[in-house]
């Protein structure tokens, strides 16, 4: 084991160097973008019971990963950098635990395989690089997975002359259960990793009869801790579902999916759930499944294709938005079943050994470059393109003459989030004017015409900044075209700048010309 061991360490060390480096990579040329607001937000309160109150009020998860934040951003200081380099940590050490879960169920050899692959993923590096759980959650639910795998192994195979044993699957049980507990405070979605690891469990029959009492004693224990997320959790519910249909038809989503409200972002990751699950338990189904070769390459070769379109184009089918925006964007739906992307990983790997094993070697080298080209394609253009709201530029923009007054701003659309991110980049004071605001959390409201024609009849010059709000933002725009002679303007990614000057002031300027 020592020997093996030796053998491991300098290949893994050199993947975890790996993929450390390509998530510390550009790690704050972006801005933060609307989530991250959020998460920053609620980290910046004063003490814990105000970040439990704020993510009770804003977010549909519970509060673990953003108290961990608070005390993150209260040593560490609250730069882009840093509220991101929390998540590049948690996801450099997930590609160390599915390294050791590979190695439990597999061998070293193909767990160094999926650890590079899970390093050089696109999307892993993706949401590394982003102030949100998704990097954490991850972590954690590879972390019980591992425990889940050393419990169910040690179980499985009872050795009644080794009395270390039993203390050994005791040891991993709890090590599941504190893990498990601290994956149920970062994301309700810990739920659907229960149901999962029980439907496993369930599936070897004599084995469940030997141990279900066990597995439930150890569940209501993670309940019992996991109580005071009840009431959070049912007000979040409540509050996030008002108006979520109607909103979710706007985006474009199908009537059908849309009234299923909050139900509709848990439908990939239950599906995926309740599949995997199900291949896994049914041994035919499960040998079926691992034993199609003839047309594995041109599947992943499919794969891989699309994969490399989703990370830079949207996919529309008949006109609807299926995948409203490419995957290397933050908001795509893929966020909230990300934590059970690794699968997809060892499931790689296995094919790749299983064609080692059986001396298709070539196959199985050609299959390894082939998942290493698209993961470098991918990464490619999520670093070569921007994929987050560029509010850094557009604030250095409109505050680049050094000296000048101080700006009055027209903010559409004018929530939270972006108020606080024109707030976090702007180097120096300005006035602001919210065009659009929500008094609930999708009830949105704007300001008439008259009254923002008021409020500019005083001013010399002001800026207007669209952020992502096409059904009134073009409004707007043509209103103060209309009445404002705009001196310049600049487009940048999902930001729209405008300057504008009174009519008036241009006309006494051209009166006064020789």
């Amino acid at each position: 084991m020592a020997n093996l061991w030796n053998r491991l360490f300098v290949p893994i060390f050199i993947i975890l160097l790996l993929a450390f480096s390509l998530r510390f990579y550009a790690l704050d040329i972006e801005s933060l973008w609307i989530d991250e607001a959020f998460s920053l937000h609620i980290a910046q309160q004063p003490d814990v019971k105000q970040v439990f109150l704020e993510t009770s009020q804003t977010e549909a998860a519970p509060p673990g990963y953003y108290v961990l934040l608070h005390y993150w951003i209260n040593v560490f200081g609250t730069s882009e950098w840093t509220v991101r380099f929390l998540s590049v940590l948690f996801s450099t050490l997930a590609v160390l635990m599915l390294f050791l879960l590979v190695r439990l169920l597999l061998n070293g050899k193909v767990a160094l395989l999926s650890s590079l692959f899970m390093a050089l993923s696109m999307l892993q590096v993706e949401y590394a690089q982003e102030a949100r759980l998704y990097a954490l959650f991850t972590f954690l639910s590879l972390w019980s997975a591992y425990f889940f795998a050393r419990w169910y192994l040690s179980v499985s195979r009872p050795n009644p002359q080794n009395p270390a044993q039993k203390a050994s699957s005791t040891w991993a049980l709890c090590c599941y259960g504190f893990s498990m507990l601290l994956a149920l405070y970062v994301n309700y979605m810990a739920l659907l990793l229960v149901i999962g690891f029980t439907l496993i469990l369930f599936s070897k029959k004599t084995l469940f009869n030997n141990c279900w009492k066990m597995w439930l004693r150890a569940h209501l224990f993670i309940f019992s801790l996991s109580l005071p997320l009840l009431p959070l959790l049912f007000y979040q519910f409540q509050s996030i579902n008002t108006g979520l249909a109607a909103s979710l038809v706007i985006k474009g989503v199908p009537l059908i999916f849309a009234q299923l409200g909050i139900f509709f972002f848990l439908l990939p990751v239950f599906t995926l759930t309740l599949l995997i699950a199900f291949l896994v338990s049914k041994d035919r189904l499960r040998q079926l499944f691992f034993s199609v070769d003839r047309f594995f390459l041109w599947f992943v070769v499919g794969i891989g294709l699309f994969y490399l379109y989703l990370s830079i184009k949207p996919f529309i089918i008949g006109g609807i938005p299926v995948i409203r925006v490419p995957i290397t964007n933050s908001y795509f739906l893929i966020r909230h079943s990300f934590f059970l992307v690794p699968l997809w990983y060892i499931y790689l790997v296995y094919k790749v050994d299983h064609f080692w094993s059986s001396q298709r070697k070539r196959r199985a080298v050609f299959l390894t470059i082939l998942i290493i080209f698209f993961c470098a394609a991918s990464l490619f253009y999520y670093y070569s393109q921007p994929t987050k709201a560029q509010w850094q530029e557009a604030t250095n923009f409109i505050f680049m003459p050094a000296g000048a007054q101080e700006p009055f701003i027209l903010l559409d659309k004018g929530g939270f989030s972006n108020e606080f991110l024109l707030r976090y980049y702007a180097p120096e004071p300005f006035s602001l004017l919210k065009l659009t605001w929500s008094e609930g959390r999708r009830d949105l409201q704007r300001i008439g015409d008259e009254e923002l024609l008021a409020a500019l009849q005083e001013k010399d010059e002001f800026w207007l900044v669209l952020a992502r709000n096409p059904r009134t933002g073009v409004h707007f725009k043509e209103l103060l075209d209309q009445h404002f002679t705009r001196k310049m303007s600049k487009e940048f990614y999902q930001i729209e700048v405008y300057h504008y000057a009174a009519l008036k002031e241009v006309s006494a300027a051209a009166e006064t010309k020789p």
